[in-house]
Formats: structure tokens, sequence, C-alpha cells
């Protein structure tokens, strides 16, 4: 008997030898299951210039993105299911369907979307039926809002006006962005941090976020201008008379307060002689003897320094214009 065993065991061994490697075989060869696997979403590219906005969604309304943000479960022979590590899911979509302005179109996720061979079955996960969701762009006209500053201007210096040209341009607007026939759109803020001369900004934009597209160009005009500063001098009152009549002209207000206003840097060093105050005395004034009142618009101020030509000279500032007078006495010829 114990030679018997020892005649067959190298029978034997062989025979488990060829068993194993059946088994091996089978092994490899036997149905094999990857569940979520990360597949490339590569959804077609619709044009971005009639479509505002595009997004899927799958069945648990969860967005689901280009890229690898789609997960799926193949199953089929072990040897086909190791070799695909690397899967691509490309669909068609038919634009008729796509009519409205704006709407969602349920689209089936299909075996030949993942170009996968006929032996592996693919599940979509959470389900096959995913949703597009659409926005379409409107051409219209649109107004545009006047934008505020960002920033402040330099020391003395303040924004007068801020302006966009056109105010109303041509746009493309999305479906689901209700615009009121008086509503105006909203515009980038200016900025105006430091600036202390009037600018204009070529080709400006709308508010960051905004899903309006211009078609038409426009342009922020910004005006800024010094922050009048305010000074006070004593003038030497004049007489603007007849040469005839001069001497019969007797001056009992000898000076007036003059208010310079101007920007503070022309204005803290400008000399009284760069000023000249005056009455006009008419034939009519002088026609009688005796004390005489002079009102405005007879006083005035002449500015004799080209230089401070942008300065404002207001005559008598601390009492109103109807009450601002000079007194004259008319002698007798």
């Amino acid at each position: 008997m114990k030679k018997l065993l020892l005649e067959n065991l190298a029978t034997k061994a062989m025979a488990l030898l060829l068993a194993v490697l059946t088994w091996v075989y089978l092994f490899a060869q036997g149905n094999a299951t990857a569940d979520n696997f990360e597949v490339d979403f590569q959804p077609p590219l619709l044009d971005p210039q009639v479509f505002a906005s595009v997004v899927y969604k799958d069945s648990q309304g969860r967005e689901i993105k280009p890229g690898p943000s789609l997960h799926v479960r193949l199953s089929g022979p072990r040897g086909d299911v190791r070799t695909h590590t690397q899967i691509t899911c490309k669909f068609p979509v038919d634009l008729k369907r796509l009519g409205a302005p704006q709407g969602s179109v349920p689209i089936t996720l299909e075996h030949d979307h993942f170009g996968l061979p006929a032996a592996i079955q693919v599940q979509p996960l959470p389900s096959k039926e995913i949703t597009l969701e659409y926005v379409k762009y409107s051409d219209r006209e649109i107004d545009l809002d006047r934008p505020s500053t960002e920033g402040d201007p330099r020391e003395d210096y303040r924004v007068d006006s801020v302006n966009v040209l056109p105010t109303r341009i041509k746009a493309k607007v999305p479906a689901d962005v209700a615009i009121k026939p008086d509503e105006k759109v909203a515009v980038r803020r200016v900025p105006v941090a430091g600036r202390f001369e009037s600018f204009t900004l070529e080709r400006w934009e709308l508010e960051p976020g905004s899903r309006i597209v211009p078609l038409t160009p426009f342009r922020a005009e910004v005006r800024i201008v010094a922050v009048p500063a305010t000074r006070r001098l004593q003038l030497d009152l004049h007489l603007l008379v007849r040469e005839e009549n001069l001497a019969r002209v007797k001056l009992d207000t000898k000076t007036v307060t003059a208010e310079l206003r101007g920007p503070q840097a022309l204005i803290q060093g400008a000399p009284e002689a760069a000023f000249a105050a005056y009455a006009v005395i008419t034939d009519a004034d002088v026609a009688t003897p005796g004390p005489k009142n002079i009102n405005l618009p007879a006083l005035g101020c002449h500015i004799l320094d080209p230089k401070y030509g942008m300065v404002t000279v207001i005559l008598m500032p601390d009492v109103t214009p109807e009450n601002r007078q000079v007194k004259i006495t008319v002698l007798a010829k």
C-alpha cells in the first residue's frame, strides 16, 4: 500500500496543481462588481452666447459638475472590470428640446454614453436619469444706474459728480432676471482713493456678480473738484464815478469785509492787493446832495491778479444781499 501511494504521488501532485490553476483561471474570469466607481462627467458644451446658465442634477437634486463628479456601479467579467480604470460619460443633447427661454429637461444615461464593452453593465448612482436645467439670454435695452464711489479723494478735494455714458445700453439679460420698466441696473463702484483730478474709465462694468452681459460699451466719468475754503479780508473801498462828480462824493464807508472762497492752497496766501472792492456811483446818486446808501448790485470787486481768477469774492458776507450797502455823502455843487 505504501508503495502504491509513493508511486502515485507525482501524479497526484500534478493533478492538484492543475486543479489550483483551473480555480485561479475560473476565479479571474468570473463576475466582479465595482461600486461607487468615479466617472469623468463630460456633458456637451452649450453655446454660452445663448445660454446664461446650464446645470445638471441627479435624481436627488444634487448638481453634477463637469469632471470626476459622477459615480456608477460596474458589473461584468472580472478581467474586463479591472481593465477599465478611467471612464468618461458623454451624451448628446437635442437643442430642439430647449426651445423655451428657460426650463428643465430629463436625460436618461445609457450604456453607450460610457464607452464600455457590452459585457460590462453600468448603473449610474443614484439613478440613471439626470435633469438639465437651463436659462437662456434675451437681447434687450437696459438703463444704467449712477455708480457710487469707493474710497476718498485726496485731502481738500471732493467728488462733484459721477456719471455713466451712455445711460441706456443693449445687453444680454438672463430669462430669469426680472427688470421693471423703470428699474436701473447697478454699475460697479468707481475707485477714487487718492484722486484729485477728474478722470474717465473707459469700458466700465456692471456690478460684480451681475449675470447681465453688456453689448454696448459704456464709460464712467468722474468730476473731482477742490473743497472750497474760506478766508476773510478787509478791502479798501473805491469809487467808480464820473470824473466831474468825483469831488462831490465822500465815502463814509471806507472798507468792506470780503470773503474769499476757493481752493485752500490758492486763497491762503492771496494778498489784499489782488482785489479791489468798488461802489458804482451813478448820475442819479449825485442828483441831489446829502447822505445816500449804495446797494447791490452797485457793489462789486475786481480781481486784479489772473492767478486768482477761480476765487469767488463775496462782499459783506454777514448780511443778506438786499441789505448789503455802503454809505456816501454827496456834496452840493
